[in-house]
């Protein structure tokens, strides 16, 4: 009966974890994934975009 009931405890604590990773990476990997994208952006040089941005357009119509 006590195997049973630590495996139960440890399931539970795993579970408890993994909820709390979840919310706790959505709350801080958001913002940062934002803020590379930003920085990326800002970064990319104009003749950059006008090589590519035929390809990135179809991609992005008939890709999709």
């Amino acid at each position: 009966m006590g195997t049973i009931n630590t495996s139960m405890l440890l399931a539970s604590v795993l579970l408890l974890i993994g909820i709390a990773s979840g919310k706790f990476s959505a709350r801080l990997g958001v913002p940062e994934l934002v803020l590379i994208l930003f920085d990326g952006g800002l970064r990319t040089s104009l003749m950059s975009v006008r090589r590519v941005w035929r390809q990135a357009l179809s991609l992005s119509t008939v890709g999709v």
